[in-house]
């Protein structure tokens, strides 16, 4: 027999890196072995099936609001273990859990409401309730449960289908308006001359310049900070609420940098091959240039070191408070030869967690690639003129809804098909806009669906609705041609231009 194995039931003095009393060493290993999987994980294996679990005994629900969990799904086993690090409870948590009953059993429950309780028992503590409702109940008394958060950021834990479903309707609505943005940038690059491309950029991110930048200081949390500091945070927080990832590196108060990492939002795929550098310098001279101009410090600039379609390592530069006021022409400088400090992710700002829950994060990825959508052609009509802005939009908008469809439809759970098909798929997109369907009528010719026009369509002048409705009206179209069976569509506004009415059936074949 092994030293090993001669030792296996032999007590061990866990000394204080591990829980008070006296252990095996088989279960000393344990325990290591579970630390190691908190440090990944961030909770213990245990607590994944009561995470995946449609309903919680009330009773287990108050222990695991607690960071308590019994060690199994079992209804006769009650050995609890901690969430945070696997160990026994202390009498401390064990006070906690009877804090957190007391609470539960002194707080008024809708016990009929479906979306909160499976079943209801006759005792206290016997009835079934939805994880997502305990959940979202202990936010409300001010119960942290920062190990459950963990969970929720990295889907374990089920918010429930619905909730499920819709943020993936928000990521499809997202991904969807994103391409078409990709697709004009290519479109317009091949039609036209490369001074209308850097006019259409400039007047771009120019105007959206003018809507976001200091309206969203308070909201980033950037107000008192030194301007060069300030800016370069800004450009990290606000393009990672589009998901675009974007470095940050500090020298000084008065000196920092961002690097745009690959691969790039704005040029995705291998799109980024077929961008003229007269996009960059657009969005450069447009947004970076002016963010002295609008902080009212003459003395803030921005270099750039390095552009996206130069063959260098993307997007960089920083943004720099000179000693002296700066021309027009100095607010944006070129210097390719300087070196970009390390990165460190400890230096690397990060959205308040109590301000951007992931709803909330979600929704404003949509919101972001929704904002380019309608300013880019926007701007492009006022370039070019709107009329031909609405034919650039809705020939991409008719290939980008016609490409993208079955990866939308695969997002959000939605099957090929024929007219009835295509009316849920249509119906499940709009609800990702916050528009409610007002109806679904069957006749002999037609099925109709109606719904309210989106809100990014309201309040615009005549030239540029008729360019931003028209173009978005052939996405969905655009959508239905790439169905399975082919099918004629029509799409009307009704009730004053306050709805939109889609009539689709399928395709009559030639006699």
């Amino acid at each position: 027999m092994s030293e090993l194995e001669e030792s296996e039931d032999k007590p061990y003095s866990s000394g204080s890196s591990t829980p008070p009393g006296r252990l095996t060493l088989g279960q000393y290993q344990e325990v290591l072995a579970k630390r190691a999987e908190i440090e990944s994980n961030g909770y213990v294996s245990q607590l994944e099936d009561w995470l995946l679990c449609d309903k919680w005994p009330e009773l287990d629900a108050c222990y695991i609001l607690a960071g308590l969990v019994p060690k199994t799904l079992k209804s006769d086993e009650e050995q609890l273990v901690r969430v945070l690090d696997g160990n026994r409870p202390s009498r401390s948590d064990i006070d906690e859990y009877e804090r957190i009953k007391s609470l539960w059993l002194r707080s008024d429950h809708d016990k009929l409401n479906e979306k909160n309780f499976v079943e209801v028992g006759e005792a206290s503590l016997s009835s079934a309730v939805r994880p997502e409702y305990a959940y979202e109940w202990a936010k409300g008394k001010g119960i942290e449960c920062s190990w459950l958060d963990t969970a929720i950021k990295s889907n374990t834990f089920s918010e429930g289908e619905k909730e499920s479903d819709l943020f993936a309707v928000f990521e499809a609505q997202a991904e969807i308006h994103h391409q078409f943005l990709i697709g004009l940038l290519l479109m317009v690059s091949l039609e036209e001359g490369r001074e209308k491309i850097f006019d259409w950029i400039f007047c771009l991110f120019r105007s959206l310049h003018e809507q976001k930048f200091i309206s969203s200081f308070s909201k980033l949390g950037l107000e008192k900070l030194p301007h060069a500091v300030a800016c370069a945070k800004y450009h990290v927080l606000s393009n990672s609420l589009g998901g675009v990832s974007v470095e940050y590196m500090e020298e000084s108060d008065k000196k920092a940098w961002v690097r745009f990492r690959y691969p790039r939002w704005l040029y995705s795929s291998a799109a980024i091959c077929g961008i003229p550098i007269e996009v960059s310098r657009g969005f450069l001279h447009g947004w970076y240039a002016h963010n002295g101009i609008s902080l009212n410090n003459p003395k803030l600039g921005f270099v750039c070191v390095s552009e996206d379609m130069t063959g260098q390592f993307g997007l960089c530069g920083y943004f720099k408070e000179f000693d002296h006021k700066l021309s027009l022409e100095d607010r944006l400088q070129f210097s390719a030869d300087e070196v970009v400090p390390d990165f460190s992710s400890h230096s690397q700002p990060s959205l308040p967690d109590e301000f951007w829950g992931c709803e909330r994060l979600i929704k404003a990825k949509r919101n972001y690639a929704i904002d380019y959508y309608c300013n880019s052609l926007v701007a492009l009509g006022e370039i070019i003129g709107f009329e031909k802005a609405e034919q650039y939009g809705m020939r991409v908008g008719r290939l980008i809804g016609a490409q993208y469809y079955r990866d939308l439809a695969m997002k959000i759970n939605v099957i090929d098909g024929g007219p009835k098909e295509a009316i849920i798929f249509i119906e499940k997109m709009m609800s990702g806009l916050g528009d409610l369907s007002v109806a679904k009528t069957e006749n002999q010719d037609y099925l109709t669906l109606r719904h309210v026009l989106p809100g990014f369509l309201r309040g615009l002048g005549a030239q540029a609705k008729m360019c931003l409705l028209n173009s978005w009206i052939e996405i969905w179209k655009g959508t239905i041609i790439s169905h399975q069976t082919l099918m004629e569509v029509q799409c009307v506004e009704n009730k004053n231009g306050e709805e939109l009415e889609w009539n689709i059936k399928s395709k009559q074949k030639k006699k």
